[in-house]
């Protein structure tokens, strides 16, 4: 598989630098990454786990924790995950600890990077910026609005009154404490 990167585009590359190597594998120098297309198991959200397992047929296993993680935390997701490279998306990584605890036990291979919360403001910062905000910042916005709506259908009134109308249900026969319009 090839990831290439049109070289019109290299401004971009050096402003999000850190995120496109990080999750892309690219940076300036080397807009081009070649590598085996592998096929891994499909990914399922685990609610005890506080986050979501993410991964395609190529390229690293995206773990999003919504915790602090720890060096114990680091090595349970590195063995529970089958894809060769890991990131892990956290509030915030203690990143030279773990480092060293990975490298002890051998798991240092398997991490591609952190990605922590600030990282995230930072870039969300700079896509929505006055440089990118028409082109990254816009489809980022409209991206992010359908996997939303793909995740929580419900937040969409349409589904709500499509709902109402199937069930025959009326506000006009609510009332009381049941009631939508007192």
């Amino acid at each position: 598989m090839t990831l290439r990167v049109d070289i019109s585009k290299t401004q971009v590359l050096k402003d999000f630098e850190q995120f496109v190597k990080l999750v892309l594998g690219v940076d300036p120098e080397h807009p081009e990454i070649c590598q085996p297309a592998r096929l891994y198991r499909v990914g399922t959200a685990n609610a005890a786990d506080a986050g979501i397992d993410m991964w395609a047929n190529f390229g690293p296993a995206v773990q999003i924790k919504h915790i602090t993680v720890s060096e114990q935390q680091v090595s349970d997701i590195v063995a529970g995950v089958m894809a060769d490279r890991v990131i892990i998306v956290c509030r915030k990584a203690e990143a030279k600890i773990i480092d060293a605890v990975l490298k002890q036990v051998g798991l240092k291979g398997r991490i591609q990077g952190f990605i922590t919360e600030k990282d995230l403001i930072e870039w969300y910062n700079l896509c929505m910026g006055a440089k990118y905000a028409s082109k990254l910042g816009k489809t980022l916005l409209e991206e992010l609005n359908k996997q939303f709506e793909a995740e929580f259908p419900l937040t969409r009134i349409t589904v709500f009154d499509a709902f109402f109308a199937e069930r025959k249900y009326s506000e006009k026969l609510l009332t009381g404490d049941w009631s939508c319009t007192e």
